[in-house]
């Protein structure tokens, strides 16, 4: 039997968020489990006290069952996403492979497509399509670094510690024997798994080199040159990729 969480943005009983979850909860199918979880008491996050007295309980249980989980049914809009401790668990959540699916009620779906000046969904339907490759015809010479908002950054550490441990070491954890995160742009690949585990939206962005700009990493000037796995010099065989 397939276990999931499902998980409110909302605290306010008449909540759209968790009458969507309550109607999912009802109509779940043979085989399905759909247990519930509330964000109630989850503080928002705040690293003085993690590194003081640790992950608060309350978020330690609500992790733990998240974990425990074989998928998550989030359902909240678009301006309950970034509080703080749990959004950063949705991230690592994402890391195991399981599935996630989010709803949000039909009013804020209007919203954010509305703000995006989209009329109706068919005008967005299949518009990344064109955007779909093979890995290897990917433009390497495309090069773009991450940028930590500073007045954005909650000092976490979560940055630091995914790029310290499975990427390339290249943000800072203390700056003068100040904690402050910022990233080393001779060590950044560009890699992307910093904004991925980043719990505040648009803190870390990945900003594109123009042509032209040094590139600290590899000392030299960002090429105009479109070049991909079959014809880039970085690959050894390129010659008989092409082929």
């Amino acid at each position: 039997m397939a276990r999931i969480l499902g998980i409110s943005g909302s605290l306010r009983a008449k909540s759209y968020n968790t009458a969507l979850l309550n109607a999912a909860v009802a109509l779940q199918p043979a085989g399905t489990q759909i247990e519930t979880a509330s964000i109630r008491g989850i503080p928002l996050y705040d690293g003085d006290v993690e590194e003081r007295e640790g992950i608060p309980a309350s978020v330690s249980t609500l992790k733990k069952r998240i974990e425990q989980s074989d998928a998550l049914l989030l359902v909240m809009s678009r301006g309950e996403k970034s509080r703080g401790w749990i959004p950063s668990k949705f991230f690592q959540y994402l890391g195991t492979g399981n599935p996630v699916l989010a709803l949000a009620p039909e009013g804020e779906v209007r919203d954010i497509l509305a703000r995006l000046g989209v009329k109706s969904l068919d005008d967005i339907i299949g518009r990344a399509t064109p955007n779909v490759t093979d890995w290897q015809y990917l433009n390497l010479n495309y090069v773009a670094k991450a940028h930590i908002d500073q007045d954005a950054c909650i000092k976490c550490g979560r940055c630091h510690i995914a790029c310290e441990d499975t990427s390339h070491q290249a943000i800072t954890s203390m700056v003068d024997g100040v904690r402050h995160f910022e990233v080393i742009e001779a060590e950044c690949v560009g890699c992307n798994l910093c904004v991925n585990v980043c719990p505040v939206e648009n803190c870390i962005t990945m900003e594109p080199l123009a042509v032209g700009v040094m590139d600290q990493r590899t000392g030299k000037p960002v090429s105009p040159i479109y070049a991909n796995w079959t014809t880039h010099p970085n690959n050894p065989m390129a010659k008989v990729a092409a082929e």
